[in-house]
């Protein structure tokens, strides 16, 4: 199995150590067959981020979708599950999961195809990495 965590973390002006605070931690696991978990924990305002936390919640989330082929309850307008089974994942979720290039190359292929050959710019919007505010680490 292979496990990764990114977050999106608060303002960083504000926080004590200079990198900000993880508000929102991704876990993605993805097991031998290839089927991907992904679970989030979100911070309310008041709660006090911890990282460890947010991994244990969003670890879980992604064990439950994993195990169960199903997907939790919608946040963020909709948008995403708290716990995702084989959710649709961004080129930067395939880079932290260790797929190569070719294999990225391969699955936006695969995408322009399903979509009817839409331009690259609606393929980008659909496999781009949220960069502003992540940071990317291992199960370390």
């Amino acid at each position: 199995m292979t496990e990764r965590y990114y977050y999106i973390r608060d303002d960083i002006t504000t926080s004590p150590n200079g990198k900000g605070r993880p508000i929102i931690t991704f876990c993605l696991i993805k097991d031998g067959t290839g089927n991907i978990g992904r679970g989030i924990a979100i911070c309310s305002d008041q709660d006090q981020p911890c990282k460890k936390v947010g991994r244990g919640i969003a670890k879980t989330r992604a064990l439950y979708a994993l195990s169960s082929a199903k997907n939790g309850c919608k946040v963020f307008g909709g948008s995403f599950y708290k716990a995702a089974y084989n959710p649709k994942v961004t080129e930067f979720e395939l880079k932290l999961l260790g797929y190569s290039e070719d294999q990225i190359d391969e699955a936006k292929e695969m995408l322009r195809i399903m979509t009817g050959g839409k331009d690259e710019n609606s393929l980008n919007n659909n496999l781009s990495d949220s960069a502003n505010g992540i940071c990317i680490t291992d199960n370390r």
